[in-house]
């Protein structure tokens, strides 16, 4: 609307989210920050027009600023933050913020849109109708109770203020008159009906019938509430099931019998069948603000490098996907990549031009990992960049031996494993994950969609490291001369907390590939060592501390005497 500046979810736990990056300031407001200081945020936020010259031609033009708010927001660690629930107190109180709350009736679909968008990670972009789910009877009366219990407190909080309450079932009938109620109680232009978001579709069916499709064991649901309220958006199912199987007179007669997962492995060994598995380097690239003598160098650097550490036969089964963003001065002209063939000659290219996602270098993992595997038969991909050079000879036998020994000692699908390569520049981070397509075929994807540019390395490290299945491969070396660090980054960095929902649903997602021979879930335990005194031989004992029973242990220095001169002797120990 030209009158209103909508942010999106700005206080949701995992990240800020926002439709006007510019304003967090290359990452002065990450979710860090915004939880410690709240009230500056949120004034920052509502602020932001005057920052916005190109949204707005004068401040004055500017009649309303808001945010999307859930009531499962002001949480920290996944529990409720005092200084977020202040804030929340205090513009839920305050008379002069209009609130607009859109209530649902048909509960149900509620959550299994819910569902939905947990399992997918996609909350506005795809449609899921093609996605069924299994509901938990008990854990939809839970919601169901904690719907009904948030919107009698919103409009116990609100009773005294002139709150707008939009029902969907409205909007969804007569989206021009309802938005003209929303409009008018905002007190801008309601001549202008706003076009919805590019990025959203309509994601499932709106009509009843559409839950007798989306949920597996819909009979079970349907007689839990047969005689409730909601009922009325439960139709009578004329073919009983269990379990989202049709109940007819074949399987009554033979049973159900249960799904068993194959202890075989999927995959070929490494080395049994050596020089068949394919690998897929992922290679997004950029001008930037470098001179185009330097983005070649660095090309041309890494080009010499893959060719001494790699053979013919490696080469041969070896595929450069290539991203560029569309427009970009150097790698996007006329001749399509041409530039880039050029240099790497001797190897299979394949240039993708992206659209939309310059700076979002998860997006472009996903994008390139899905090429890779879909379109190019990849067994094994890893994102790299025009900045890498690879250091060992041999480095895929390497990372294929370490798959090969996960899959026999963690007794685990060949596959099921994240490896990283020994990034010098960056020791004891797994900048540099390799990733099987067993990760792809299972999730469907490389990466969580909530990511944008930040944590795709640990998360996946992560993923795999609670089943003991994260290993470096230490003779796989390379060095990463600007990468993601600051200050060199070239990009806007956009954390997001993953640590909490989104790392809890992908391990659970893992956990039921794996079943019913998975292993049992490895412990991680992180030992944090603050010093000032840098007693180098107390923590060289620290630091050599074995665990007695499986765990996985990562020990944290934190050196809180720059000036110790000891300083580089502590740094040299995480090698």
């Amino acid at each position: 609307h030209p009158q209103i500046l909508m942010h999106s979810e700005i206080f949701n736990e995992n990240g800020v989210h926002t439709y006007y990056k510019e304003l967090l300031q290359d990452g002065k407001w990450d979710y860090e920050a915004r939880d410690v200081f709240p009230e500056r945020f949120l004034q920052e936020m509502f602020e932001g027009y005057r920052k916005l010259p190109g949204r707005f031609k004068t401040p004055s033009q500017c009649k309303a600023v808001g945010f999307k708010s859930f009531p499962n927001h002001y949480l920290e660690n996944g529990e409720p933050s005092a200084l977020l629930q202040d804030i929340y107190s205090k513009f839920m109180s305050d008379p002069s913020m209009k609130k607009i709350v859109l209530m649902r009736e048909n509960v149900i679909a509620v959550h299994v849109s819910a569902i939905r968008s947990y399992t997918t990670g996609m909350y506005m972009t795809s449609n899921y109708d093609h996605i069924p789910v299994t509901v938990d009877v008990a854990r939809l009366q839970q919601f169901v109770d904690a719907t009904r219990d948030t919107y009698q407190a919103y409009r116990e909080r609100l009773q005294e203020q002139r709150a707008c309450f939009i029902r969907y079932e409205d909007l969804v009938a007569d989206r021009g008159g309802t938005m003209v109620k929303i409009l008018r109680y905002l007190g801008v232009n309601y001549d202008v009906i706003p076009e919805a978001l590019e990025e959203c579709i309509p994601q499932s069916s709106s009509n009843t019938n559409g839950l007798v499709q989306a949920i597996q064991n819909y009979s079970e649901v349907e007689f839990a509430y047969r005689h409730t309220a909601l009922a009325v958006f439960l139709p009578r199912d004329p073919t009983p099931s269990f379990g989202g199987i049709e109940l007819n007179d074949h399987t009554r007669d033979v049973g159900v019998e249960a799904a068993t997962f194959c202890s075989e492995k999927r995959f070929p060994r490494a080395g049994a069948g050596r020089f068949t598995e394919r690998w897929s380097l992922l290679i997004p690239v950029c001008q930037g603000h470098s001179s185009r003598a330097a983005c070649l160098e660095r090309l041309r650097e890494f080009h010499r490098s893959l060719l001494k550490t790699t053979t013919i036969q490696d080469r041969q089964r070896m595929t450069l996907v290539f991203g560029v963003d569309k427009g970009d001065p150097l790698y996007d002209c006329d001749y399509q990549g041409q530039v880039l063939r050029d240099i790497f000659v001797d190897l299979n290219v394949v240039v993708k031009v992206l659209v939309g996602l310059k700076g979002k270098i998860c997006h472009i993992w996903r994008e390139l990992a899905k090429c890779a595997f879909e379109h190019h038969n990849a067994d094994y991909t890893v994102l790299l960049g025009d900045d890498i050079v690879l250091q060992s000879v041999d480095w895929t036998t390497r990372v294929e031996e370490s798959f090969g020994t996960i899959a026999d000692e963690c007794r685990l699908p060949f596959g099921a494993a994240c490896v990283a390569f020994n990034d010098t520049s960056f020791i004891g981070f797994p900048t540099f994950p390799v990733i099987h397509k067993w990760h792809f075929e299972t999730f469907g994807d490389i990466l969580p969609s909530q990511l944008q540019n930040q944590g795709g390395d640990p998360f996946l490290f992560e993923l795999y490291k609670r089943f003991g299945a994260a290993r470096f491969e230490l003779d796989a070396r390379l060095e990463n001369s600007l990468g993601g660090q600051f200050p060199s980054a070239r990009y806007r960095k956009d954390r997001v907390r993953f640590e909490n929902d989104i790392l809890t649903q992908w391990l659970s997602r893992l956990h039921k590939a794996l079943l019913p021979s998975c292993p049992k879930r490895v412990p991680c335990l992180d030992v944090v060592v603050p010093t000032f005194r840098c007693d180098l031989a107390q923590l060289r004992r620290i630091t050599a501390l074995r665990a007695s029973v499986p765990v996985a242990v990562s020990f944290w220095i934190i050196q809180d005497n720059p000036d110790s001169p000891l300083r580089q002797q502590i740094k040299n120990m995480q090698q």
